[in-house]
């Protein structure tokens, strides 16, 4: 076991990259695997900023292998591979291990050669569970002996648990021979994670500071021995997985046969129907898991062709989509174009209508001067007229003369 940090060389030199970039052979790969909710995006993301999603809980995020870019020097990348576990929550485990299988194969059949792996484990589990048990033996099976000593087996959550329980649970993990144990017999590195981006950082500076690459179990049997994936190690440690599952419901299936002919006869509609829902329940994943072990019935060669056709649908379905895209961006443009003209012209309208406003003041201003002024004359002809003690109908003529004697200025005189 290696607690101790070392210095790392990873800050100054490492540059992230958010798109992944093709795979060469000086390139260093690192596959990145564990249970679901282990941290192994979260590992990688310390590197790759935004490239991997977290998950929460036990709902898996990594629902296919990915990989992710840093570039460790000009000219040599560095690829992180994102792996889902074999306990996810929306796929099976023969396809999670098609897609892992696929992946390494197409690496190592182009003569790239994995650097290490990276294997997370949960230290605030308080017991190693089936899930558990079981991903470990994939796992083992998937590597093989000769790539234990490639192996980073790194405890994570440290910043979660305290320093003695956390202890006790690594040290029955590395004394237990199917736990990790006999990996680390084998030459595999123990290491704790805490979460930070230094001691991933650290983590990762010990496992890129040994040169040697490695192949593994399942490369050579797939491509170098052209097995099935059924015939590999493996591939027999899941159907062998499949097949107890299988006998195990098949058991259970049987008793509820049983118990559902006694309520018959004892009249018990209710839990009859509830025994039959179960009974359909457990023929389906019965069903479902001999599609499993059928589906495993397949070489390098046929799972290659099998992604292609997987991928020219998915590219057949978003060209669809774009093209669907496209036709709604088309027709919201125009939307877009005839709100704007209308915009302009009622703009145009406004401003129109504005001038008109403006002038209308202007002379609404101009004839309530007007009007102030005739009433100074006005007041000025009645004192005059006042003062010299004239008749009214020369006030009147007066008034006349001065305001012109027009019908208009009649008008404005009964106004007042």
């Amino acid at each position: 076991m290696d607690h101790t940090a070392r210095p790392n060389i990873l800050p100054e030199t490492v540059t992230a990259a958010y798109i992944p970039q093709p795979i060469t052979r000086e390139d260093v790969v690192i596959a990145v695997l564990g249970v679901t909710g282990s941290g192994k995006s979260a590992f990688i993301s310390q590197f790759c900023s935004g490239a991997a999603q977290e998950g929460h809980g036990l709902k898996s995020c990594t629902s296919e292998v990915r990989h992710y870019t840093c570039m460790l020097s000009p000219g040599q990348n560095l690829h992180l591979v994102d792996t889902p576990g074999f306990d996810d929550t929306t796929r099976s485990d023969t396809d999670i291990l098609k897609d892992i299988a696929l992946f390494l194969s197409t690496t190592y059949q182009r003569k790239i050669y994995l650097s290490g792996l990276i294997y997370l484990h949960r230290i605030i589990d308080p017991r190693v569970t089936g899930s558990i048990a079981r991903n470990l033996r994939f796992f083992k099976k998937l590597c093989g002996d000769d790539s234990f000593q490639r192996i980073a087996l790194v405890s994570t959550m440290w910043d979660r648990v305290d320093a003695q329980t956390g202890a006790s649970r690594e040290a029955e993990l590395t004394s237990t021979g199917s736990f990790w144990g006999d990996m680390v017999a084998r030459g595999s590195k123990v290491y704790r994670h805490d979460g930070s981006f230094d001691s991933a950082s650290s983590i990762l500076t010990q496992v890129l500071s040994a040169s040697q690459r490695t192949v593994l179990h399942i490369q050579r049997q797939m491509v170098d021995q052209r097995r099935d994936l059924d015939q590999t190690d493996a591939g027999m440690e899941l159907e062998a997985e499949l097949l107890r599952e299988k006998q195990r419901m098949q058991r259970e299936l049987t008793e509820m046969k049983e118990e559902m002919e006694e309520a018959m006869r004892e009249r018990d509609g209710e839990a009859a129907e509830a025994l039959r829902k179960q009974q359909l329940d457990y023929e389906a994943k019965i069903r479902e898991s001999d599609r499993q072990r059928e589906n495993m019935r397949v070489g390098f060669e046929k799972m290659h062709a099998e992604k292609e056709k997987e991928m020219r649908k998915l590219v057949e379905k978003w060209n669809i989509e774009k093209k669907s895209i496209a036709r709604e961006i088309n027709e919201k443009q125009r939307l877009l174009e005839s709100l704007a003209a209308q915009v302009e012209r009622m703009g145009s309208q406004m401003q129109k209508d504005s001038e008109r406003l403006q002038t209308a003041q202007r002379e609404l201003e101009a004839a309530k001067k007007e009007l102030s002024e005739r009433r100074e004359e006005y007041t000025r002809v009645a004192r005059r007229e006042r003062e010299h003690g004239g008749t009214s109908g020369n006030a009147i003529s007066t008034l006349f003369t001065v305001i012109g004697g027009t019908a208009s200025s009649l008008a404005l005189l009964f106004l007042l």
